[in-house]
């Protein structure tokens, strides 16, 4: 998919004020959780649109976000895993973002039942932070 495209195809954050918006509110605590993110937010037009597959970006508003997307409601991130000569991609290394840091990502493809979940921790010794995922294509 070109730049282009997807430039034409960013949407802004949307609320009709009666359905739940394209951006969600999460907050990141020194344990690792899992949340599904939504399935489906209405578009401009009213139409369903679904998170899955869409780009969506990811910001940490407050603290340091470790952070993945799974499938697997039981993933947990691991801030404490250290790089290694080979590289260290074991199941638990996440991404991390710092306050005000934001990263656009495309989610996973979903089947109609399954479920996306949004899994993040804050660095070790961070207080309890808030991240944001803003539904940000079509």
């Amino acid at each position: 998919m070109s730049v282009e495209y997807q430039a034409a195809n960013v949407r802004p954050p949307m609320s009709d004020n009666t359905n739940p918006s394209s951006v969600a509110l999460y907050n990141v605590t020194s344990s690792s959780q899992a949340t599904a993110v939504p399935a489906t937010v209405l578009d401009a037009q009213g139409r369903v649109v679904p998170w899955a597959a869409k780009f969506v970006t990811v910001t940490a508003l407050s603290g340091n976000v470790w952070f993945f997307f799974s499938k697997d409601s039981a993933a947990v991130v691991d801030d404490t895993q250290a790089g290694t000569t080979n590289g260290n991609n074991t199941k638990t290394v996440g991404k991390k973002l710092t306050p005000g840091q934001s990263i656009p990502v495309r989610l996973p493809y979903a089947a109609d039942n399954e479920k996306i979940y949004f899994v993040r921790k804050n660095a070790s010794g961070d207080a309890t932070g808030t991240a944001e995922l803003w539904l940000s294509s079509d």
